[in-house]
């Protein structure tokens, strides 16, 4: 939603993945120091679902038209190689090196990541001045309309 309402949403997403790396080194550096690894941990949570569903929806922003169906396929495609290539790719690092140093360095590609994203060819969009309590009513709004027009939908025969 933040993203959505800026003028500039790659802006909002670099600043998110920097600070998410930020907040995952910290995380990893200050264990077992409550007073600051917990709030470390609740803004780099915070940063994660920005980090990842979010830049998913900006993709037709940096594609050229007619394309975007092949470019949310690549995307995708992607995140399902990152599953299932990541954890073992982790793990083997982890065992060989530490976990810490697999911990910072996802830290330094979430950083080095967001100075890329400032990089990117973007044009500003217009803004859509809206608050969260009227997107809560159009997005509820929208619920019966879509449970009406599938088939199998509970209502429908």
């Amino acid at each position: 939603m933040l993203a959505d309402q800026s003028a500039r949403p790659w802006l909002v997403y670099s600043a998110a993945m920097l600070l998410f790396g930020v907040c995952l080194a910290g995380v990893v550096l200050t264990l077992g120091n409550a007073p600051l690894f917990v709030p470390l941990a609740a803004v780099g949570g915070c940063c994660g679902p920005l980090v990842t569903g979010g830049l998913s929806s900006g993709l037709d922003d940096l594609v050229a038209p007619g394309t975007q169906m092949r470019a949310r396929a690549l995307d995708s495609a992607s995140y399902n190689v990152a599953e299932l290539a990541g954890p073992p790719a982790a793990a083997t690092l982890a065992t060989l090196l530490s976990a810490t140093a697999v911990v910072l360095f996802i830290a330094g590609m979430l950083a080095l990541a967001g100075l890329l994203a400032l990089l990117l060819p973007l044009r500003p969009r217009a803004v859509r001045k809206a608050g969260v309590l009227s997107d809560l009513r159009a997005g509820l709004a929208v619920v019966p309309r879509l449970s009406t027009q599938h088939p199998g939908s509970p209502g429908r025969s």
